[in-house]
């Protein structure tokens, strides 16, 4: 049955899915309330975290994001109610080693190092099926996972990086979550112009594991970055949360020759002159919710 748990919890025109440079299991829940426009929260527990980074891949991963992921959202189906979606319904994350003897430390790297093969092959397919290459086609993701997941899932995306589109907000993600729904969220790397409007560069493809706001003024995203690691020959262990404020700011774009202003969710920090703003969204519902 799915689970809500209302606790509080301090917890993204590119048409493509671009990247910059505890384990998943049964007990897997996906939550959060929303009060008002200012008050809200949203978490995921039992997100797996695999990195992107590694040894087999093209390019040693370096445009894996979007596919790391995917195959983060796939376990987590497969390891909560669907056991026949993605690689295979088991306990991915690492063994540590810590406080074993020599042999079974040894057994325990040679499964590890098990997994780790298993799910970089695992990567190297989804990404050839994606298409990826310096990036992720957003309608190949689309088609991909919606055929990936059970018939009874939507697999939707929201894309903001356009004149036109939709605005996405801090609330909108709280509300996914607070619904039972998964998030993958794409960020866009922005400069600034020179004629006071911003164009986005780069991008990066995480998983939403909490969002939280209230009415003092905090504003926080928490998400699984596949690209934290320097783990090429072996799957760290899934402990990587990456936290950022957030502030929702109105800015001028230039988008394929198209000049707005929109408001946007900016992550927080930032360097260099560069802004880290929520391009894109993909919302995964379970309509027969998580076990």
């Amino acid at each position: 049955m799915a689970v809500r748990h209302h606790s509080f919890w301090f917890m993204a025109t590119l048409g493509l899915v671009l990247c910059a440079s505890s384990a998943a299991s049964a007990d897997g829940r996906v939550g959060g309330y929303v009060y008002d426009d200012d008050n809200f929260f949203g978490y995921v527990d039992g997100m797996s975290d695999f990195d992107q980074i590694r040894n087999g891949l093209p390019l040693d991963g370096k445009y894996y994001c979007a596919v790391a992921s995917a195959t983060n959202v796939l376990v987590f189906a497969s390891n909560n109610g669907y056991p026949d979606v993605g690689p295979g319904n088991i306990d991915w994350e690492p063994e540590s080693t810590d406080g074993m003897g020599i042999s079974e430390a040894l057994s325990a790297r040679s499964r590890n190092r098990a997994k780790h093969e298993s799910i970089t092959d695992f990567l190297a397919d989804l990404g050839t099926d994606f298409g990826t290459a310096k990036g992720t086609p957003a309608r190949n993701y689309v088609r991909e996972m919606r055929s990936r997941l059970p018939e009874s899932f939507d697999f939707d995306r929201v894309n903001a990086a356009k004149c036109n589109a939709n605005e996405i907000s801090l609330k909108d993600i709280a509300s996914a979550l607070s619904d039972e729904k998964l998030v993958i969220m794409t960020y866009g790397t922005y400069e600034e112009n020179g004629a006071g409007r911003w164009v986005v560069g780069s991008a990066h493809t995480t998983v939403v594991t909490g969002v939280f706001s209230s009415s003092t003024g905090v504003r926080r995203l928490i998400y699984r970055d596949p690209n934290s690691t320097d783990a090429y020959d072996m799957q760290d262990e899934f402990s990587n949360t990456t936290r950022r404020d957030v502030e929702s700011r109105t800015l001028s774009f230039k988008y394929d020759g198209d000049n707005c202003s929109k408001r946007v969710e900016v992550l927080n920090p930032y360097s260099e002159g560069d802004l880290m703003i929520v391009n894109e969204i993909f919302i995964v519902t379970a309509n027969e919710g998580w076990e």
